[in-house]
């Protein structure tokens, strides 16, 4: 087999690095993304989990829609979760969430940031310490691993304070400004500010904060902090099934189709392009290789003009010349009607300007053209030398010398 060699190149190719990226040393991947599948540190595989302990076994879904969407079109009755970065809603998401608040259900939403019409509807601000710190994978290890520590102080009604040690990672964002007659406050980082409050006034209730990272595998799993967690969810009724909406941090989640699953590998990745270029590699030198000879076709001839040579060639001999010369003026009428698009019915003093404009011939010549061609055309006897003039102003008109 001729290319035996080739396909044995290819595959120790991909096996070596293959083997070579799986000697390699993971990075840990510090991305916040709250899904459910995912079992990095700040995904929440580990959260779905643990709802099932505090919900008889009842599985957590999720959905991937606006506030509105779920609210208005799908008529959901389960309890709301919401964990995100940020979470920034339109008057028409909002409007929804207070009707589903207030129509007895009950809405948790988590995020570092608020944005949109929630702020000023129920009044509230939103501080962020250190806004890069959360894309800043090097500083969020630093911040893990080290001793940078805040205490988080959680109180339910008449319950005494409970107080949890968290990263500053997991704390770096608090309520600054909140309507104190709109809100209960229920947690509080080491500066007194608050992290966790409930909204009042509601049939149902609707639980605000700005610890989403508490959510996650890393601090659930955490042993001094899946209590704070634990205790969060419970503010949830457990007669009612609990939807864990992850629009407002992955949006409309697509379907995870093989190669999405690939092209999300960073491994299979590369593997998969390096494959992919070396494939186009071979085929391009096998194609150059192999490629059969191109035979020359040789043009078609233009046999028009050759007719009007051998008819030319024939009435000169019988001395015909006014038929000659009528023959090249219909050619030269063809000739301007397809070239120069003008009609070769009268030749007035339009179609002369015309023609002198597009031929790029002077309006003289144009003019002596003319005389010749009306002069053959009325049926005046035309003698060899008035045929070899005309031919001379025809040439002259083609360009030819």
């Amino acid at each position: 087999m001729k290319d035996k060699k080739y396909i044995i190149f290819l595959v120790a190719i991909i096996v070596l690095y293959v083997f070579y990226e799986l000697q390699k040393p993971k990075q840990l991947n510090w991305t916040s993304t709250y899904h459910a599948n995912h079992s990095i540190p700040f995904g929440a595989l580990a959260t779905h989990d643990l709802m099932k302990d505090l919900f008889d076994d009842q599985a957590l879904t999720s959905a991937y829609k606006t506030v509105y969407e779920l609210v208005n079109e799908d008529s959901i009755q389960d309890n709301l979760l919401i964990i995100a970065d940020g979470v920034g809603m339109d008057p028409n998401d909002v409007n929804a969430l207070l009707k589903y608040v207030n129509g007895g259900g009950t809405a948790m939403i988590s995020a570092r940031n608020f944005g949109g019409d929630l702020l000023d509807t129920l009044g509230f601000a939103i501080t962020v310490k250190d806004e890069t710190l959360a894309y800043d994978f090097e500083a969020i290890q630093a911040a893990l691993t080290g001793e940078a520590l805040e205490t988080v102080s959680l109180k339910f009604g008449d319950e005494e304070s409970r107080v949890y040690p968290f990263s500053t990672i997991a704390t770096m964002s608090y309520f600054s400004s909140v309507e104190e007659d709109n809100f209960d406050i229920l947690a509080v980082n080491e500066a007194d500010q608050p992290v966790l409050m409930e909204y009042k006034g509601m049939k149902g209730n609707l639980y605000l904060s700005t610890m989403p990272l508490a959510f996650t595998n890393y601090f659930v799993l955490g042993e001094e902090t899946a209590e704070f967690t634990s205790s969060l969810m419970s503010l949830f009724p457990k007669d009612t099934p609990l939807l864990h909406n992850e629009y407002y941090q992955l949006g409309r989640l697509e379907a995870q189709t093989p190669l999405r699953v690939v092209l999300s590998n960073p491994s299979l990745k590369w593997a998969f392009f390096i494959l992919s270029f070396t494939l186009l590699i071979f085929i391009f030198f096998e194609s150059k290789r192999r490629q059969r000879i191109i035979p020359l076709i040789t043009p078609l001839k233009n046999m028009s003009i050759e007719f009007v040579e051998t008819l030319g060639r024939l009435y000169y001999r019988q001395s015909d010349h006014r038929k000659l010369a009528a023959k090249r003026v219909n050619y030269w009428k063809d000739f301007v009607r397809g070239h120069y698009n003008l009609r070769t019915d009268y030749f007035d003093e339009r179609f002369a300007q015309g023609l002198a404009n597009k031929s790029g011939q002077s309006l003289k010549s144009i003019n002596v053209l003319l005389e010749f061609i009306k002069r053959v055309e009325a049926g005046v006897a035309i003698n060899q030398a008035e045929l070899m003039q005309i031919e001379k102003q025809l040439n002259a008109f083609y360009g030819i010398k």
